[in-house]
């Protein structure tokens, strides 16, 4: 997608999507990790234009802690002002709004909104500039479902000890 009014559509697989609550590790923000692959990368990369130069500008990636390269799209619940900033939107493949029961596991397909935008910040006589992109929304084209405890059984081992399952739930007399 091009880039418009500095509006980008970063398509791909995300990790640690905090949307239906804000993650509150920190300063509250509500963000998600998509995963930086060829199919994402050019608009990545071409994520902020500067009218002022008429350069582009790269979101910036990082490597998650499973040595992953990502972007990590957030949106600070508190603005400056103490005021607060509403929910990314989040919808399904067909446009409709998010069942805010519905975590969003790692691995889904999703399309991330996002507004970029350029500063600059100055402490005594360093001064830094960067890019950052705000979460406008969130479009889930392919779910896969949030699983808090990772995985959901072991596989079957052929041949090892089955346990006498009858007995599970007969009460059990304890000495006295």
């Amino acid at each position: 997608m091009e880039n418009n009014n500095n509006t980008v559509i970063i398509s791909g697989n995300c990790k640690w999507a905090c949307l239906n609550e804000p993650n509150t590790t920190y300063a509250p923000v509500w963000s998600i990790q998509v995963l930086v692959d060829d199919n994402n990368r050019s608009v990545i990369e071409n994520g902020f234009y500067d009218e002022n130069d008429g350069n582009y500008y790269p979101i910036p990636i990082s490597t998650n802690k499973d040595g992953e390269e990502v972007v990590t799209i957030k949106r600070k619940v508190d603005k400056a002002d103490g005021s607060k900033r509403n929910a990314p939107f989040v919808k399904d493949s067909q446009n409709n709004p998010w069942d805010k029961n519905t975590m969003i596991g790692n691995g889904s397909s999703v399309n991330v909104m996002a507004r970029t935008w350029r500063w600059n910040h100055q402490q005594g006589k360093r001064f830094t500039t960067g890019i950052s992109a705000d979460c406008v929304g969130v479009q889930v084209v392919d779910l896969v479902p949030y699983n808090s405890s990772g995985a959901t059984d072991f596989d079957v081992v052929p041949g090892g000890y089955v346990a006498n399952t009858s007995t599970l739930d007969e009460d059990i007399p304890f000495a006295s």
